[in-house]
């Protein structure tokens, strides 16, 4: 008989509305190509991501990234002169008003963005353009991107790595480990986070004068109770099972594996429960700008206390084993150069980086946080989330490279108008992972 050689077509999983064993594994969008595991198993961040997909085709790209040219030099000038006395009025004016500012690509044009919840409010206050680039106004708000921990967006990683989900012991609140690293000084294993997820949120906003020592545990307390919840109910499952395959002959296969699996699951139970206290806070540092020091930092250190376990393979950043080893200064990225980052929320997910960067406002944990420069990544292509709340204190990488740079804090959903309709684009924000260096005295984790 002649043998069919032809493969398999690939397809993309449909999106699931009801949370199951699939849900567990698979995140909404694109997967690894390995498929489900064995029933107990478990995956890491890298294994799912959740992508966030649009509903109109690739080819309708409608907001890009734009390389630094000598050409938008006014343009770029016109932000600060201009533009942004504007959005400091209106910032007295009205508390709850945030805004995003940069030069991009939009529908094939360079272009200068301003993203903010009210563009109509805006709109007559600015000319319709500067330096000779149009003014687009976008809807939207800057935010940060902790969130109170919803098992719904989590990308169910129950291991203690990049992209596991961290938090305040007793905090509703969730953000992402984004690094192992080791202190300069003392070669003290550490991890990497934002500092508005390594700390309780203050009663009125306001930056602290120093940092709680705060016990961390990871996964963050209200994932760890649904994650036991679901580990129950899979053990109940297999215990049923394994009541069944019992009268089968003990030399089966499927009796082998069912106890396989009940035995797997009940370990990964108590491994969950002995190593959710997962370090503590021992370094932070909060700034927010002001007219003398437009600096902004968010960012904090967590002593392990389990650092006799950690190994460099806990920095693993994607599917072709990349450790990270380095740090790399985002000023020397070049337009539409890809960068990766694993999110709690969003997995494994990319995204290019704008060449100019933006200057935004928000309001933050510690208080408003105006007129801060900060990098910008976001998916022109398709269109995906790069990060969603949740995402916070996730690092950025060079894609297909060992290298950091950056601290994601924070995003702003934008809407855009395409043939098909209103679509919405994610710009994440990150900080320096050269400049959080400094600030915290760290360095990569020796092999």
């Amino acid at each position: 008989m002649m043998q069919n050689n032809r493969k398999r077509p690939q397809t993309a999983p449909a999106r699931l509305t009801q949370r199951s064993i699939t849900d567990f594994f698979v995140s909404n969008g694109r997967t690894s190509r390995a498929g489900l595991p064995k029933e107990g198993s478990l995956l890491s961040s890298q294994s799912s991501s959740a992508w966030n997909m649009s509903t109109f085709p690739v080819y309708d790209v409608v907001l890009r990234t734009l390389a630094r040219s000598a050409e938008f030099e006014q343009a770029e000038s016109a932000i600060c002169t201009s533009i942004l006395p504007i959005m400091r009025r209106l910032m007295k004016a009205d508390a709850s008003f945030t805004y995003a500012i940069s030069l991009v690509d939009y529908k094939g044009q360079p272009s200068i963005l301003i993203v903010v919840s009210e563009p109509n409010r805006v709109r007559g206050l600015l000319d319709s353009t500067y330096g000779g680039l149009p003014v687009v106004f976008l809807k939207g708000v800057v935010s940060t991107r902790a969130s109170p921990a919803d098992w719904t967006t989590a990308s169910k990683n129950l291991t203690q790595q990049i992209g596991a989900s961290i938090s305040c012991a007793g905090d509703s609140h969730a953000g992402t480990l984004g690094l192992f690293v080791q202190q300069k000084s003392t070669k003290a294993v550490c991890a990497l986070t934002c500092a508005h997820v390594a700390q309780p949120v203050p009663a009125v906003p306001s930056v602290p004068d120093s940092f709680q020592p705060c016990r961390i545990v990871c996964p963050a307390d209200a994932d760890l109770r649904e994650m036991l919840a679901w580990l129950d109910t899979t053990i109940a499952k297999q215990e049923t099972k394994l009541a069944c395959c019992e009268t089968d002959p003990p030399k089966w296969r499927a009796t082998a594996l069912c106890r396989k699996a009940l035995a797997d699951s009940r370990q990964q139970r108590a491994t969950l429960l002995s190593r959710h206290d997962f370090g503590t806070v021992c370094a932070m540092n909060v700034h927010l700008p002001t007219p003398s020091n437009p600096f902004y930092s968010d960012c904090a250190l967590v002593r392990v206390a389990d650092a006799a376990n950690v190994s460099i393979e806990r920095n693993m950043i994607d599917f072709r084993n990349h450790v990270c080893d380095g740090f790399l200064d985002p000023e020397t990225l070049t337009y539409r150069q890809m960068l990766v980052k694993i999110g709690r929320s969003t997995g494994l997910t990319k995204g290019r980086v704008n060449g100019y960067k933006f200057v935004a406002s928000m309001h933050s944990p510690f208080g408003l946080a105006e007129e801060f420069w900060s990098f910008a990544t976001w998916n022109e292509d398709c269109q995906a989330s790069v990060s969603t709340s949740g995402d916070s204190g996730a690092a950025i990488f060079l894609d297909g490279e060992s290298k950091a740079v950056g601290l994601l804090f924070g995003g702003v959903m934008v809407e855009v108008e395409t043939q098909y309709g209103p679509r919405y684009v994610d710009l994440t924000l990150f900080q320096s992972i050269v400049v959080v260096a400094t600030l915290l005295d760290i360095e990569c984790l020796d092999a």
